[in-house]
């Protein structure tokens, strides 16, 4: 049974939680407190899985409480809950936020947000991946910037411009963005010059996937070789690139065209953190590969897992939709998902072979995963929608 703890000096709202929470009793041991030192004092206990916290208590805060369970419990998912009144008091703590939830929560999005997290743990559990990751010592917090423009988005009072000042107010960030924007990836027949002019023309939905892929990737930086990490941050626009397109050939709405997008560029995060935690296994992982084992079959042998696996891990803590984080945890087998329709996942699975096929002169079929498109009834649409769009991007790019 998971371990999560509830803290808020407000009683009358940990008694609400009480009564709202008590069906979950039989899945969550669950300890409300209302003394934050006490609090502090359980956390050393290290037991939690996860920890909820609200931010504005005076005694002790949210941040000090959370800061304390990344000490004592680093695998613990820890959620913040805060009003935007609070936001700068959210924003100082964002190196150990894993989630932020807006309150009033209610009971359905809070059970939801932390249920989505013990399920995929679970999972671990029960292959060997959760060895995997507590080897991890700490795991990536929600990026900073991210959360600072996810915010302004959700403010009863929030701007496009208030977002583009956001971006501007990082010029690593903002650099990135333009760079990424002006590219062929993207295609603009006008050159965007700055965060403002982005925001305009490609809307905030993209704006927002962009900053938080940038940030992904620059939390990394320092901790894995420079070569490596261009080399994923090439493909990621790549994957995002064509995710996008596949997604359109399919009909998909503007949302869905962005969260393909969004789960192309973010398909290897999971490689991210195989090259910074797992080194010395990568290296292992490789020299299997030059052997002729199978990608993600080495990664298995290894580790105990795919950086699928580690992926998915990684952003169903930081709370991501549930469609991107399907995407993620399949794309190279989605007959193991059990979607009976098209959805991000099939965009994803789409762009992976368009790429890997594009990479290494190989034929779709032997990628392309027939079970899982007989599934929902695209086999002979896929066949084409790869071969339009495999021509288009090679031709371009070659």
């Amino acid at each position: 049974m998971k371990q999560v703890l509830f803290v808020d000096d407000d009683a009358g709202i940990l008694d609400g939680l009480k009564r709202l929470l008590r069906r979950m009793r039989h899945r969550w041991q669950m300890e409300f407190v209302v003394d934050p030192h006490a609090a502090l004092k359980l956390i050393e206990s290290g037991k939690f899985d996860v920890v909820v916290s609200d931010m504005q208590m005076p005694e002790v805060s949210g941040v000090e409480i959370l800061r304390h369970a990344k000490q004592y419990s680093p695998q613990a998912v820890r959620v913040a809950l805060s009003d935007y009144a609070e936001a700068e008091m959210v924003l100082e703590a964002a190196g150990v936020i894993h989630q932020f939830l807006a309150k009033p929560c209610d009971a359905e999005h809070l059970i939801e947000c932390v249920d989505e997290v013990i399920r995929l743990q679970d999972r671990l559990q029960s292959a060997q991946v959760q060895k995997t990751v507590s080897r991890i010592s700490s795991l990536p917090t929600l990026p900073d910037i991210y959360m600072r423009v996810m915010a302004e988005a959700s403010a009863p009072d929030g701007t496009l411009q208030g977002v583009a000042e956001i971006v501007a107010s990082d010029p690593s960030i903002t650099t990135k963005l333009l760079q990424i924007v002006n590219s062929a990836y993207f295609g603009m027949r006008t050159t965007v010059n700055s965060p403002t002019q982005a925001v305009s023309l490609l809307g905030l939905d993209a704006v927002r996937s962009l900053v938080l892929a940038i940030e992904v990737f620059r939390s990394f930086e320092g901790k894995s070789a420079q070569a490596g990490l261009q080399a994923l941050w090439s493909r990621s626009l790549l994957m995002g690139s064509l995710a996008k397109q596949t997604a359109t050939a399919l009909a998909f709405d503007r949302k869905q065209i962005e969260q393909a997008s969004l789960s192309g560029m973010l398909a290897d995060v999971g490689m991210l953190v195989l090259l910074s935690e797992f080194p010395e296994p990568n290296q292992s992982i490789a020299a299997l590969i030059k052997d002729g084992v199978e990608p993600l079959a080495a990664e298995v042998q290894v580790l105990g897992c795919t950086h699928m696996d580690l992926g998915a891990y990684l952003l169903t803590l930081w709370g991501l939709p549930r469609g991107v984080i399907e995407a993620i945890a399949y794309h190279h087998q989605p007959s193991a998902s059990i979607g009976d329709r098209a959805s991000t996942l099939t965009a994803v699975h789409l762009a992976e072979v368009i790429a890997q096929c594009g990479a290494a002169g190989c034929a779709p079929a032997t990628l392309l995963d027939t079970a899982y498109l007989a599934r929902i009834g695209m086999e002979q649409r896929a066949g084409t929608i790869i071969d339009d769009l495999s021509r288009t991007q090679f031709s371009n790019t070659g």
